[in-house]
């Protein structure tokens, strides 16, 4: 759910981002701090890095009161370890910021199969270096590449040594990881909670939730130039064409549990576009139609046409957090029991998938290609529909709290059916240098690690 975040500690201090709005490159390596902690309005808002994620994370928990100031970052030329390109930079004092002695990574040997590393001439692995819990946000692919937005939290009441936290966006043009932007915040307890990643091809990206102290829009060049691009609590994000986007937001913020109203940009601006007839959890959208869903068997669909959105009729019940569409006959479900469902526009199907993820949140998000297959994203594997049967990728089976609930997901897009992306992360290997975070690559066939 958009709004669901991890199981916290109450009354513990957040630490909000600091940086510049017009800061560019920071090195990850880099020691990060300056400023003093905001306190949180919430309680249980300093919560632990993983089980936030693993809900889907709260853009808005933790962060009502909460302001930090301060920490313009630098930059200049240099090469971080693990193979990462970067540009150093520094900012504040290094207090209470940790090396990162933790041993080097093994190798990695999941619960699914891998082929050999490597995504056209990249083969060396996703690597950063921090103190603290890494988890990967989500990925986004174009022409040029592939974006990936990764996070490190600290939680020094849960036994992790509490460095160096923050965001980072790190670009793949098939010759290796270069991080684009870093926003490093410093020592503290916070978790930035959900953000979202989406762009424009061969254009700016624009990424939804907190950046320096800010819960809004912005936007963010393939130079690493970062700006404001709308004050609007956001959540999910999606674009069409050149100028043309939608994301869901919030018309009161900290009074719904999930968005509310539907946001759009167009000729450069966003605003509020209508209020949503329910609370909805994700988009789809393109140059004509607009699907949102939600709990509730909540799904509406508006075309341009249309003064409103209108109730798809005959949804069978359940909650909905994932949709795609390859045309008006043509829409797509996921729901919180792992089915998809489809709607060929009189009617409505339904389709097992054998997905068991425990945790009862199921599906969370779809892509589709241009040649019809249509792929999902459990919180703890991916699989495929090819128009005749479901093909489960990825599948490890979790229970809360148990020794198997190692592997989570956090995004998934492509550019075709056989070159989709996959940001997952693997809570076994905190204690490693680089962390658990891998970005996969699926030829059709099989996944690569790069």
């Amino acid at each position: 759910m958009g709004m669901g975040f991890r199981a916290g500690f109450a009354g513990v201090t957040c630490v909000a981002f600091l940086v510049a709005c017009g800061a560019t490159i920071v090195d990850q390596q880099a020691a990060a701090g300056g400023g003093s902690g905001g306190s949180s309005d919430d309680a249980g808002s300093a919560g632990d890095s993983r089980a936030g994620h693993e809900a889907g994370g709260n853009p808005n928990a933790g962060r009502a009161g909460s302001s930090v100031k301060g920490g313009a970052t630098g930059a200049s030329g240099t090469t971080a370890s693990g193979g990462s390109k970067s540009s150093a930079g520094a900012s504040g004092a290094d207090n209470n910021v940790p090396l990162d002695t933790r041993p080097p990574r093994p190798a990695w040997n999941p619960p699914f199969a891998l082929g050999a590393p490597g995504w056209k001439q990249s083969t060396e692995l996703l690597c950063e270096k921090h103190q603290g819990d890494q988890y990967a946000f989500d990925v986004w692919a174009d022409s040029r590449g592939v974006f990936g937005l990764f996070g490190a939290a600290c939680n020094v009441l849960a036994g992790t040594s509490c460095g160096k936290q923050g965001v980072s966006l790190q670009f793949n043009d098939g010759t290796g990881w270069r991080v684009l932007y870093a926003v490093p915040p410093g020592p503290g307890m916070g978790s930035p909670g959900a953000m979202f990643l989406s762009g424009f091809d061969s254009g700016a990206l624009l990424l939804s939730g907190f950046l320096p102290d800010e819960l809004a829009i912005w936007r963010i060049t393939q130079a690493g130039k970062v700006t404001l691009d709308a004050p609007l609590p956001a959540d999910r994000l999606f674009t069409v064409g050149k100028g043309l986007a939608y994301a869901l937001g919030y018309s009161k913020l900290g009074q719904t549990i999930l968005p509310d109203v539907l946001l759009r940009l167009v000729d450069g601006q966003w605003a509020h576009y209508l209020t949503l007839p329910a609370l909805a959890e994700n988009l789809w959208a393109d140059e004509d139609r607009i699907v949102v869903v939600g709990p509730d068997q909540a799904v509406y669909e508006k075309s341009q046409n249309d003064a409103d959105f209108v109730a798809i009729p005959g949804v069978p019940a359940g909650e909905y957090g994932a949709v795609w569409s390859f045309g008006p006959n043509d829409t797509w479900l996921g729901n919180r029991i792992g089915q998809l469902l489809h709607y060929d526009g009189s009617k409505w199907t339904v389709i097992e998938t054998g997905s068991t993820d425990a945790s009862g949140r199921g599906i969370a998000q779809l892509w589709g290609s241009s040649d019809g297959q249509l792929f999902f994203r459990t919180y703890n594997g991916m699989g495929r529909y090819d128009g005749e049967k479901v093909e489960l990728l990825i599948n490890v089976d979790t229970v809360a709290d148990s020794a198997n609930a190692r592997v989570s997901t956090g995004g998934m897009w492509g550019l075709s059916s056989k070159e989709v992306f996959l940001s997952v992360t693997d809570w076994k290997f905190d204690q490693f240098a680089c962390g658990g975070e891998f970005m996969l690559f699926f030829d059709g066939k099989t996944f690569h690690m790069f």
